[in-house]
């Protein structure tokens, strides 16, 4: 496919998008924002990283990646947590994903849907963590985004809006 960047999260390194499954944002260059791959750092070809994971935290019994049991429905990733990451992205100009499976009724969680829709507002008002958390911002910084996260983030936040 021309205009495609491929990725892999297991293997040989490869392809020109380093994924980092489980992990967290980090520069090109620095593996350890590289989940199950850590020999990215010997990698050069890369063009740009992402870093991904599931909305619904660790817990006991059921998925986490798709749907789980009804009696995780409130169960979810702190909406400060996703925001400091997406500061991360930001800051190391990385793709972040976020899985948000649906319930056993095909729709997404109420608390997911809360939880996405404080994250937009807290990345539309440009709010900035507090002093308990490592700062990627200061108050009053302007933050650009590449196309790589603006796009799936715009999308997002239209969809959250018609919910």
């Amino acid at each position: 496919q021309p205009h495609t960047l491929i990725g892999y999260n297991h293997g040989d390194c490869s392809g020109e998008v380093r994924i980092g499954e489980r992990d967290k944002p980090s520069a090109l260059d620095d593996a350890s924002g590289a989940g199950y791959n850590r020999a990215a750092a010997s990698y050069d070809k890369y063009l740009v990283a992402e870093f991904t994971y599931p909305i619904l935290p660790a817990h006991e019994g059921g998925a986490q990646w798709f749907y789980s049991l009804p009696k995780h429905d409130n169960l979810c990733t702190d909406a400060q947590k996703i925001y400091h990451d997406y500061l991360g992205a930001v800051k190391y100009g990385n793709i972040f994903s976020i899985d948000v499976g649906p319930d056993y009724n095909g729709k997404l969680r109420d608390i997911d849907v809360k939880t996405l829709q404080q994250v937009g507002r807290m990345i539309k008002e440009g709010e900035f963590l507090d002093t308990s958390c490592e700062k990627t911002a200061q108050s009053g910084d302007s933050i650009k985004t590449t196309a790589a996260i603006a796009i799936p983030i715009a999308v997002l936040l239209a969809l959250w809006s018609i919910m």
